[in-house]
């Protein structure tokens, strides 16, 4: 209940062509774009604002977050709201039914084989 995710989400398109494309003999219309998305996340402590009252009811949840949970937090919390992230990703990807060719860093990393 002390912690609560914020996620944010950030999509930028440019370049959109509608282009026609056969796919198992029957023709489509898609789009080809260039696509920018990025998700990040932060974790907020007393979402609730239940520490607040008051300067003894604030000293005590600092003193927790900072002494006793932090451990919990940079590890458990932090790493549930890493793969949370990751799924939303995921769902974006299928919502938009994405499909990749290529490497957009290939120039710096590459081609591997």
């Amino acid at each position: 209940d002390m912690y609560g995710y914020h996620i944010y989400i950030y999509l930028h398109a440019w370049d959109m062509q509608d282009v026609e494309v056969i796919r198992g003999g029957v023709k489509k219309t898609l789009t080809k774009a260039r696509l920018e998305v990025w998700i990040w996340g932060t974790i907020k402590f007393d979402y609730q604002g239940r520490f607040l009252r008051n300067k003894l009811s604030q000293f005590l949840a600092f003193f927790y977050l900072k002494y006793v949970s932090w451990p919990f937090v940079s590890g458990e919390v932090h790493d549930v709201l890493h793969y949370r992230i990751i799924k939303l990703q995921t769902l974006v990807k299928e919502f938009l039914g994405m499909e990749a060719k290529g490497n957009a860093f290939e120039r710096y990393a590459g081609q591997w084989k």
